[in-house]
């Protein structure tokens, strides 16, 4: 359960006083400090649900506040933070910026000294956020929604670059509605977490999917299919039978089949990850890194995991054309993906730039809302037919479609 509870942390003990009377006063109900990012992060990993807002310093002995924020990256970390620093702007700037690629949540940032105006303008912000966003569906809401069929795969197709064809699709849950309407399906991924079900919602969107592309490679030619795998799931020595024997049964043959598996967490457990890993890829099973660059670990993972594919983290792409660094993030891991021989996919291509910026790279393959939004069971092979039909009018057509933009 979320508090109205902040850490802040910071080595100068009359600064932490001043703040945390100052939060107080502010409403917050508990206030918690720390002098130092070692102290905080360990606090947090007691009780990772606790502090729903971080103000943190920069410059600290031991773990500097840059090192605070890759560390609540890798744990993703769902609260705000505050960046409060006496660094010059040109350094918060560039810490903000890391922590947006991070999907770190920044309410703010500040110079030191404290501005109670502007302190106050991003408490009140926070709160806002905190009220709309802090509850977590129930497990008996997320049991209801699966039980239903609530929650459903869409699917958002990947082009080929160097043949401008329709590669496959990657499965994006999707929540519907009783009168239909169609929503993202972060609080029920965020409940599945919270209650232990990751499982429970992965293996309906596989069966589902099954079930939606039996007759599609009739329609439209060979394609491969690309799902979602927690790290949680990947640490079940019996996952690779039950999927061999799930998609063999349907007569879905493996090797169309990639598993993209987020970087965190990856390294936990290394024996069974890489057990489970590699008897997925002896089934015919690919597997994707994906999210490259927003991990501690991602060439470690790539050199000791057996990935087929790196896929790059849509905020990179996405940044690219107005930032240096999110430019160089995306050219070195396509570098990485050549070097190692295995495929390498652009993901968040959302206008012509990006696509010509990632096709220049040397990307393999792209997705995106410059292409297609996820798309329903009964319009993906449809989709995928006309795009394979003329190309290059869907290519060039693009970004000036508005149907095209919708939640990932």
């Amino acid at each position: 359960m979320r508090h109205n509870s902040a850490l802040i942390i910071d080595d100068d003990p009359l600064l932490l006083t001043i703040v945390k009377a100052f939060l107080l006063d502010a409403g917050l109900q508990c206030v918690e400090l720390a002098e130092d990012g070692e102290v905080a992060m360990a606090r947090i990993a007691e009780a990772p649900d606790k502090f729903d807002l971080i103000i943190c310093d920069l410059n600290m002995p031991n773990l500097d506040g840059v090192g605070v924020i890759r560390a609540l990256a890798r744990m993703k970390y769902p609260g705000k933070v505050i960046i409060f620093s006496g660094e010059d702007g040109d350094l918060i700037r560039t810490v903000h910026n890391m922590s947006k690629m991070l999907s770190v949540h920044i309410a703010g940032t500040m110079q030191k000294p404290i501005d109670p105006v502007r302190m106050k303008a991003l408490l009140e912000s926070h709160q806002v956020a905190t009220s709309e966003s802090s509850s977590i569906l129930s497990q008996s809401q997320l049991a209801e929604a699966l039980e239903h069929g609530r929650l459903r795969p869409y699917y958002q197709p990947k082009i080929d670059l160097r043949t401008h064809s329709v590669s496959g699709f990657e499965v994006l849950c999707r929540h519907i509605a009783p009168d239909g309407s169609e929503s993202g399906p972060v609080d029920y991924i965020r409940a599945a977490m919270v209650h232990s079900m990751i499982g429970q919602l992965t293996r309906a969107m596989i069966d589902q999917a099954i079930n939606d592309v039996r007759d599609w490679e009739r329609q439209i030619g060979p394609f491969g299919l690309a799902i979602n795998m927690s790290p949680v799931c990947i640490l079940n020595p019996a996952l690779p039978d039950k999927l061999l024997h799930k998609f063999t049964s349907a007569g879905i043959d493996p090797r169309s089949i990639t598993f993209e598996i987020t970087e965190d967490r990856l390294l936990d457990n290394q024996v069974d990850t890489l057990e489970v890993l590699s008897r997925l890829r002896l089934g015919g099973f690919k597997l994707s890194l994906d999210d490259f660059g927003t991990g501690a670990a991602s060439i470690e993972q790539l050199r000791n995991f057996p990935f087929t594919e790196l896929k790059i983290d849509r905020k990179f792409v996405m940044a690219a054309q107005e930032d240096a660094f999110a430019q160089l993030a995306v050219e070195t891991g396509l570098r990485f993906a050549d070097t190692l021989g295995i495929k390498s996919v652009a993901e968040g291509v959302e206008t012509s730039d990006a696509l010509r910026f990632v096709t220049d790279a040397g990307a393999h393959e792209a997705q995106g809302f410059y292409f297609s939004k996820a798309l329903s069971p009964a319009e993906a092979p449809e989709w995928a037919r006309r795009f394979n039909a003329d190309p290059v009018r869907f290519m060039a057509a693009g970004s000036s479609s508005s149907d095209h933009r919708s939640a990932a």
